[in-house]
């Protein structure tokens, strides 16, 4: 009897490292299945460039599989997004693609962009990481100029009704240099007496208006 109870416990422990064997090949399997479809693409570069008349071309490179297209995705604040256009994928594994795609905008102000994949499956599935492009207004006046300088700066209010009437040079360390009075909307003052280095110039005006920037003294 005992004899056949040993049997019999051999036999049920076989049975169960069967099933424990063949159990971990299936998570096995299924996580090498997961870990294959999740890195489907692979971003190799994201760029974008300012061109005139109001225009931002995207350019990107990957390695691709199993992708359908690519959505481009634009957000204002960083955290709110946009699909504004896809662009078809080339589905190329073996090789880096190159993409393009040129955003008409008129608005101002910081653009954050992102690329997602979408795989054949319509699955949304990853995500380039994020640029950031600053557009500027091409209309808008330049208030402190040149940069870099030399001998002297100029600088302009915006319109008569918000006047600079007092411009004020600060080195690095926060100490004021210099200050000057400035009388009109186009003011030239001088700066040639100032070491060659990198100032901070304040630009402010009586109804508390101002505009600081960074300029270097060559």
């Amino acid at each position: 009897m005992k004899r056949f109870l040993d049997l019999t416990a051999l036999r049920n422990f076989k049975a169960f490292l069967l099933i424990a064997l063949m159990t971990l090949a299936t998570v096995t399997n299924a996580r090498s299945a997961d870990v294959t479809e999740f890195y489907r693409v692979f971003f190799n570069t994201f760029k974008a460039q300012v061109k005139s008349n109001n225009t931002i071309v995207l350019r990107w490179t990957a390695t691709e599989y199993n992708n359908k297209c690519f959505v481009v995705q634009h957000s204002t604040n960083g955290v709110d997004w946009v699909d504004i256009d896809s662009v078809k994928s080339k589905r190329s594994l073996e090789s880096l693609e190159g993409y393009s795609y040129t955003h008409y905008t008129k608005l101002t102000g910081k653009h954050y962009y992102r690329i997602m994949d979408v795989d054949t499956d319509e699955v949304r599935a990853g995500y380039s990481e994020v640029i950031i492009v600053n557009m500027r207004n091409e209309n808008e006046k330049q208030v402190i100029s040149p940069n870099p300088a030399t001998n002297q700066l100029t600088i302009v209010s915006q319109d008569a009704n918000t006047l600079y009437t007092t411009a004020r040079i600060y080195d690095l360390m926060g100490k004021q240099v210099t200050e000057r009075t400035l009388r009109s909307q186009t003011n030239t003052i001088s700066i040639s007496d100032l070491p060659s280095g990198i100032y901070i110039v304040t630009a402010s005006g009586a109804n508390g208006i101002s505009h600081t920037q960074k300029i270097v003294k060559q």
